[in-house]
């Protein structure tokens, strides 16, 4: 009895060919539960980050951030930002006061009555296709910052006393 294989197609290690469609290389994930936090208006990295080499430089990555963020202020207002990064490049700028952006990516304002302290915790999600055009490792990342440094503002990634505070960047390398 002779054994018999049948496939529709056959996707090469290295993907599909050029023009013939976006298939998936290699997938590489970064977690962190580790809390961040920052105070001021200056972006810093809030500890989720990847790292990815691609097989060729016609690839394009798809990055996938699911990230848990808490902001918090002592009056007025309760606004945050992250932004994403490939290597020392912004790729996608999160809003801040520093960056003259007029909106802000995550938060709560005018909280009419408000007397005490504000929270405003949940996810924020980023997805983006970037194109690197290298060879050579590249590292995702993201970075987070308050908006006006009044007030004894925070914004804290991964908030370790909540209930599935952990962060994942998901990189795609998709075949040109």
């Amino acid at each position: 009895m002779a054994s018999e294989l049948r496939v529709d197609k056959i996707v090469p290690i290295g993907g599909i060919p050029s023009g013939g469609g976006g298939g998936i290389i290699q997938t590489v994930t970064g977690t962190t539960s580790t809390e961040t936090d920052v105070t001021t208006i200056a972006y810093a990295d809030s500890g989720l980050s990847a790292s990815i080499t691609p097989t060729s430089s016609s690839s394009k990555i798809l990055i996938i951030v699911d990230q848990y963020c808490q902001v918090r202020r002592a009056s007025d207002e309760a606004l945050g930002g992250i932004r994403l990064l490939r290597d020392s490049t912004v790729i996608s700028q999160g809003p801040n006061s520093a960056s003259g952006e007029a909106g802000f990516a995550f938060g709560i304002t005018s909280v009419e009555g408000q007397s005490g302290t504000i929270y405003f915790g949940g996810r924020q999600n980023i997805t983006i296709l970037d194109s690197p055009a290298t060879t050579s490792q590249i590292t995702y990342k993201t970075q987070q910052c308050v908006k006006n440094a009044n007030n004894s503002p925070k914004m804290r990634t991964q908030y370790s006393s909540t209930d599935n505070a952990a962060s994942q960047i998901i990189l795609m390398e998709v075949s040109a």
